[in-house]
């Protein structure tokens, strides 16, 4: 089964009992993430894990093609946004990504992250 179809799927039966397997706060950190760092990053594309936390961060702030997202969740993803893009890895968020995913700076290019 496709991790986005199925973390989806989780999530709106998450949903249906008032639940969520992710804050908004942290899907937006995330989201912001793959918008600034994501970008020829080949961890973004190859971790199940971080897949799939995408997929639900997509789906809680209904980011996609052709849809209109969640208005009151998109300040909070632009600040994260603007953050990221000044400070880079000195971002204090980001080790809750890199927590969450076990992922770690490499040493040799602060830009990407690899496997623990």
């Amino acid at each position: 089964m496709d991790t986005y179809k199925l973390a989806g799927d989780m999530e709106k039966a998450f949903n249906q009992v008032g639940a969520s397997m992710m804050s908004d706060d942290f899907a937006c950190k995330l989201l912001a993430y793959l918008s600034v760092m994501g970008g020829g990053n080949e961890i973004v594309v190859t971790h199940i894990g971080l897949n799939a936390g995408i997929a639900i961060a997509q789906a809680k702030l209904n980011i996609y093609g052709g849809e209109i997202p969640k208005r009151e969740l998109l300040p909070k993803l632009k600040s994260y946004i603007r953050e990221l893009e000044l400070t880079r890895e000195d971002t204090l968020w980001l080790s809750e990504i890199y927590e969450r995913y076990q992922l770690t700076k490499s040493k040799r290019n602060k830009s990407n992250t690899t496997y623990k």
